[in-house]
């Protein structure tokens, strides 16, 4: 039996071909090589003529063909690659044939297991020992799911086995031929808690989704690529799926009905005011800012109009007996705290309503207000931000029905202008940076309100008043889409309903001082919010038809309560001063506590 070596000399000849195939082609390599059998080896060039006759140890020439040198497989884009091998048999001194071997080596990334198919994954093809003769083996890439993030492959060629002339030999030289690259999962969501870390999750499904559909060389499928290959520990693949949450957008919602809800509060004031005569028509009101903590109001209109001091020159007032004019204010300070998939946030919110009032002969009131209100709010863990201004317009009107029965009606329109700043946190993961989506939408509210209201008197001086109220709000927040991201969004259009019922009693003891009267009140109401029902939002992302992760606008606490406690001090000027505490109660998103201080002039 004869000895035999090999020796491989590889001529490479990469050009860039047009392919139609989902897998990335990156052009061809060929390499050409002899088999010797010799006793010892001997370099040649292997190619040129061949002399059989002249080179005894030459056993035959070849030239092998590997068509891509590289496959790109991303998983979720249902791609499957091919490599071809062909070998040519360019001449041989004798008559045989020969069997060449091929594997696959992991040279980067974890074993996928089952989740990616390399079929066969040790391919081998025959060939005939006679010039010109051709064989091809071709090789099947895919991904069958991608639990995994990345792993890459070495095709090469080893062991070439044949027999010439009766004779058997074996070469074996390793020569790479191909990569194959399989990407599967930018961040692994199994690396999140499925209770605590739901929105953590499904945010980390959606971004893999996205970064799959990704168009080649785009900015979204570079960004991917560099999470991919940067965000390896659990703390950088939270910041990159953060990121991708769009959760932001849930204070929205919660924000639009504030302004109009503001200057209904504000037009009550006004029309309380005239129920306890210390600003009837034919005088100018400028009453004290009544201070709010997430939307509940505390304030001074419980002083009975037995207790309040007019002017006796009623026909010397701005627009004489029958008119009034009013400015009432309003602060809103609180926080919100998360809840299911949304993000907690803190805000506060002002508002200034201004309007004129007419009475008529039988007591009843009618009137007209424009107002303007700012509400600001930021996301907790540093999400962003959202900014509105409010303008208003109300009609409203009190109706006595008895000596102590009367009815309150508002309705109104309310345009909101919101500017939402969503942070897009990247930095620390290879070059990213931290970037801000920034968009801009509008909201128009309609809303009306009705409230009863029965005053009863007792001897020792103590009012007590039980009323009810129901307020209903109809909210459409337009469509838009933010700018300065790669995860910047496009949301759709979202409409709202707000009812509100609320039942309480307030009651109130006067003390006649020296300088004035003493006011001591308190008011304990039940609120259920039968609308606002949740539901969900399904972003899509700029300039691709990927879609987010859901946001989801959750029911709100339906019951809740309040209670506030305070005193009043009225001078015989007609002058006001009073301070209020007031909580919230029952209800499981927020704790509030609040001291009021406040006053109201007349004159």
């Amino acid at each position: 039996m004869k000895t035999i070596s090999v020796y491989l000399s590889a001529l490479f000849i990469v050009s860039f071909l047009p392919t139609a195939e989902a897998a990335v082609r990156s052009g061809v390599v060929m390499k050409s090589g002899e088999i010797r059998m010799m006793s010892a080896s001997r370099l040649q060039s292997g190619h040129g003529d061949i002399d059989c006759e002249t080179d005894g140890n030459l056993a035959f020439r070849f030239t092998e063909e590997v068509s891509p040198d590289s496959v790109r497989l991303v998983s979720g884009r249902a791609e499957q690659g091919r490599i071809e091998i062909r070998v040519r048999i360019d001449a041989s001194c004798g008559a045989g044939t020969a069997s060449f071997e091929y594997g696959h080596q992991r040279s980067q990334g974890d074993e996928p297991g089952s989740a990616v198919s390399l079929s066969p994954r040790n391919p081998m093809l025959s060939v005939p020992l006679s010039a010109g003769a051709t064989a091809t083996v071709a090789v099947d890439y895919g991904i069958i799911s991608g639990d995994f993030q990345t792993a890459a492959y070495t095709l090469f060629g080893d062991r070439i086995t044949f027999i010439i002339d009766s004779t058997f030999g074996q070469a074996s030289e390793r020569r790479n031929l191909a990569t194959i690259n399989f990407l599967g999962q930018v961040v692994d969501p199994d690396r999140f808690d499925p209770e605590m870390d739901r929105r953590i999750r499904e945010a980390s499904d959606a971004l893999n989704e996205a970064c799959a559909q990704a168009e080649m060389g785009t900015m979204l499928d570079q960004t991917c690529e560099e999470i991919r290959a940067n965000a390896t520990t659990t703390v950088l693949m939270r910041r990159a799926a953060n990121a991708f949450d769009a959760n932001a957008l849930t204070s929205v919602p919660r924000a639009s009905g504030q302004g109009a809800l503001i200057q209904t509060q504000n037009v009550g004031d006004r029309l309380e005011t005239i129920r306890a005569g210390g600003g009837s028509p034919g005088m100018l009101s400028i009453n004290g800012l009544s201070f709010n903590l997430n939307g509940q109001r505390f304030d001074a209109h419980w002083i009975p109009g037995l207790f309040q001091f007019e002017d006796e020159d009623r026909s010397a007032t701005l627009f004489g007996q029958r008119w009034g004019a009013f400015v009432n204010g309003n602060i809103s300070i609180g926080s919100r705290k998360s809840r299911g998939k949304e993000s907690g946030f803190d805000f506060d919110s002002w508002g200034l309503t201004s309007g004129v009032d007419y009475r008529f002969d039988n007591g009843a009131v009618a009137g007209a207000s424009v107002g303007f209100s700012r509400y600001q709010s930021d996301l907790d863990e540093d999400g962003g931000s959202l900014d509105g201004d409010t303008w208003s317009f109300q009609l409203f009107g009190s109706v006595n029905i008895g000596e102590d029965f009367y009815i309150d009606l508002t309705a109104g329109y309310a345009r909101t202008d919101f500017d939402q700043s969503r942070v897009v946190d990247l930095s620390g993961i290879g070059s990213l940076t931290r970037q801000v989506a920034e968009g801009s939408t509008k909201t128009d509210e309609w809303s009306a309100s009705i409230a009863a209201n029965y005053r009863i008197s007792l001897n020792n001086g103590l009012t007590i008043t039980p009323y009810g109220q129901f307020y209903y709000a109809d909210i459409d927040i337009g469509s838009f889409s933010e700018m300065g991201s790669v995860f910047s969004f496009t949301y759709p259009s979202q409409n709202v309903t707000s009812n509100l019922w609320t039942a309480g009693v307030r009651a109130s003891r006067a003390f006649s001082m020296d300088r004035g009267i003493l006011l001591p009140f308190a008011d304990i109401s039940w609120q259920y919010e039968s609308g606002l029902d949740g539901y969900t939002v399904i972003p899509r992302l700029m300039g691709s038809n990927a879609d987010g992760a859901s946001i989801e606008i959750n029911n709100p606490d339906r019951s809740f309560g309040r209670l506030d406690t305070g005193l009043s001090w009225v001078l015989h000027s007609g002058n006001q001063f009073f301070v209020s505490y007031s909580a919230l109660l029952f209800d499981r998103d927020t704790t509030r506590h609040s001291l009021f201080v406040g006053a109201r002039w007349e004159f």
